[in-house]
């Protein structure tokens, strides 16, 4: 049986992950894995190492990031899960760059970035080129940066991924400086900086909108809410013309009998 990852606990995880309390993550984290476990749903349960390994790198904590990654690969190739193949391979190779095992790095890196041609997935190879390009830099390996960086730009460019954009200027500018190519340093600074204020406006203009329906939204209650205390006003008023009405004709009645019995 094949389980929804309740939403909610996915929130909390990238929020408190967001913040840096990465041990509230955790242990979202790993009450989702129980879930996961519980059900047999081995997909989900190799997401979820894949994610324990992730908030473990985060805090530099490459011994138990490994372990989990590899929880997770060998799950996934159990199951076939090319793509997730292919992040768990990613995310080691990044697990032995914190630990400046290049060598293995890379080597996770090449294996990560040919699952991705294979199956084209645009958004993984953006990711593992900027990876790679991360990993020339540290080697000093200035030509192979500039090549997967640049490569990673076009990617990002042609799946509109303006956050990988911003990046991949941001180290084509460093890339260009090391090989003494000021002038385009400065252009792709500039490119950089272009980015990564079109994404604070995108984020602004997201929040200005979230804002104003918000402001619509509440507007409309009150107004329904206006519409249903008149509607309950008039009501009232109705009733009790209904309540007058009636003791009138009552009293009218009285005195027509009161009149005949006279008579």
């Amino acid at each position: 049986m094949k389980l929804n990852l309740p939403v909610i606990i996915l929130i909390l995880v990238w929020f408190n992950t967001i913040i840096g309390n990465y041990e509230k993550a955790l242990d979202y984290y790993f009450k989702t894995l129980t879930i996961t476990i519980q059900s047999g749903y081995k997909y989900g349960e190799a997401m979820c190492y894949n994610n324990i390994g992730i908030v473990y790198l985060e805090q530099n904590k490459t011994a138990e990031a490994l372990k989990y990654f590899n929880k997770s690969l060998k799950l996934a190739l159990d199951l076939e899960a090319i793509t997730l193949v292919a992040q768990n391979y990613d995310n080691i190779g990044e697990t032995y760059i914190a630990r400046k095992n290049y060598e293995e790095a890379e080597l996770f890196f090449l294996k990560s970035q040919e699952i991705a041609l294979e199956i084209d997935n645009k958004q993984g190879l953006v990711f593992i080129k900027m990876n790679l390009a991360e990993l020339y830099i540290e080697l000093n390996k200035f030509n192979l940066a500039f090549e997967h960086a640049n490569e990673a730009l076009t990617l990002a460019k042609e799946i509109s991924a303006l956050s990988q954009i911003k990046s991949a200027y941001k180290v084509l500018s460093f890339v260009y400086e090391k090989m003494g190519n000021y002038k385009d340093a400065l252009e792709s600074y500039k490119q950089f900086f272009y980015y990564n204020d079109s994404i604070f406006n995108d984020e602004k203009n997201r929040q200005i909108e979230e804002m104003e329906t918000k402001y619509q939204t509440e507007k409309k209650q009150q107004e329904i809410q206006k519409q249903k205390l008149e509607l309950a006003k008039n009501q009232e008023v109705i009733k009790r013309k209904n309540v007058q009405r009636n003791f009138m004709i009552i009293a009218v009645l009285l005195v027509l009998l009161i009149l005949l019995a006279l008579l």
